[in-house]
């Protein structure tokens, strides 16, 4: 029991998620929980690349360029870091919790 917990929890760390997504497809729980943190590995990747866009498109214009930049991929990425931490707890409880439109994502993944 405990190294399923441990290979869920890996499901949640960035580049990790792969791991147990591969490696685990046998166990429903694990598996369950690694679709969700690829999912969630797929958004970071394309909001770090959105918010560098848009740092370099502002980059001529400091205010909007640390609005954007600073404020706003802060939030995403304390946004993510709950996420995250949401996903851990489900794990930690030994529960198939869906995270908020991450879960239902996950649920079409054929991997």
């Amino acid at each position: 029991m405990e190294n399923k917990k441990i290979f869920a929890l890996m499901s949640y760390l960035p580049f990790l998620c792969l791991i147990p997504l591969l490696k685990e497809k046998e166990d429903d729980f694990v598996h369950f929980h690694a679709k969700q943190g690829f999912i969630l590995f797929i958004v970071e990747i394309i909001g770090i690349i959105f918010f560098f866009s848009l740092y370099l498109l502002f980059y001529e214009i400091p205010i909007l360029k640390y609005i954007f930049f600073n404020f706003f991929f802060s939030l995403f990425l304390l946004s993510l870091l709950i996420i995250m931490i949401i996903g851990m707890y489900f794990v930690l409880k030994g529960e198939k919790g869906e995270i908020l439109l991450i879960g239902e994502i996950s649920k079409n993944l054929k991997i």
